[in-house]
């Protein structure tokens, strides 16, 4: 038969390689959006083609420690389990689908977090990785 993956070892590897990127472009944190990449550094999975065309989950991963994963409302459960997630919040939505007329402050509120997430994280530095992000979203971290 088939040997089974290491799952932890995985895991550990994989954020290993995103941390040693972040580091060595001297990033505060890698923010990321793109439902595969969340998946790579998380191993957490929620409505993945849904997800792919509407941004309500989103990782931040800092140059050292452990992930904070943002999850779609009521879905927390999904990822609470992990070992390299620290901590799971609720969703970084900000797109029109799902905060309609409100989208400009959901963004700033995402924005708001992320600021200080990277200040607790990281102090001083400001320089973030995005993997892709709304307009909106992007507007708002500059």
């Amino acid at each position: 038969g088939l040997t089974p993956p290491d799952l932890p070892a995985l895991r550990e590897y994989r954020l290993s390689r995103l941390q040693e990127q972040i580091r060595e472009h001297k990033c505060a944190g890698l923010l990321l959006f793109d439902p595969l990449n969340i998946r790579y550094a998380t191993d957490s999975t929620n409505m993945q083609l849904w997800i792919a065309h509407n941004s309500a989950r989103a990782c931040f991963v800092p140059p050292e420690g452990k992930m904070i994963l943002w999850d779609f409302h009521n879905c927390e459960h999904l990822s609470a389990h992990l070992p390299l997630v620290g901590e799971v919040r609720g969703g970084s939505c900000f797109f029109y689908f799902e905060s309609g007329d409100h989208t400009d402050a959901a963004a700033a509120a995402f924005a708001d977090q992320i600021a200080g997430v990277m200040v607790q994280r990281s102090g001083d530095n400001k320089r973030l990785a995005v993997d892709k992000i709304e307009n909106i979203g992007y507007l708002k971290l500059r």
